[in-house]
């Protein structure tokens, strides 16, 4: 499981490493072209979120589903208006669309999720493994990020 630089998809034991790896995901994979810029919301523990076409993001709600849409759900920005956010379920294919507000509030990046945030999901594209050798890890990390992703060659463990 050689390591072949940031994935799609980044599994890490820390909100603070999460946040670390969507900076440098950033950086690397920002396209040139339209993207939407919507500024850290209210929620103390919201972020800046930077969206162009083909953005995966998680929903992060209290448990209950807002504008049919669940937590942890992965999501892809298929579009946005002066007021909305047009996404699409990644795994399901559902369309929703949801107020700029909204989503500020309740929505992350996808490039980096805890692990424990990825439970029951399947991971389109490529999938790395980080945080393996923190004394937090476990073979349950190991086991739940193995199995993310759809193929065993899209999956290779991080520095």
């Amino acid at each position: 499981l050689p390591c072949r630089g940031l994935a799609d998809v980044n599994l890490v034991i820390s909100h603070a490493r999460r946040r670390k790896v969507i900076r440098e995901w950033m950086a690397e994979r920002r396209p040139p072209g339209p993207t939407l810029v919507l500024p850290k919301g209210a929620d103390a523990n919201s972020q800046e979120l930077i969206i162009w076409e083909g953005t995966v993001m998680t929903a992060v709600l209290d448990g209950l589903s807002k504008h049919g849409i669940y937590n942890a759900q992965l999501l892809v920005c298929r579009g946005w208006s002066a007021t909305a956010l047009q996404l699409q379920c990644q795994e399901g294919g559902q369309a929703y669309e949801v107020p700029l507000d909204w989503a500020r509030e309740h929505l992350r990046h996808g490039c980096a999720l805890t692990y424990a945030s990825i439970q029951a999901r399947t991971c389109r594209g490529t999938v790395q493994l980080l945080d393996w050798d923190s004394r937090r890890f476990t073979r349950r990390h190991l086991v739940m990020g193995l199995s993310r992703a759809c193929a065993a060659e899209a999956v290779w463990l991080g520095p």
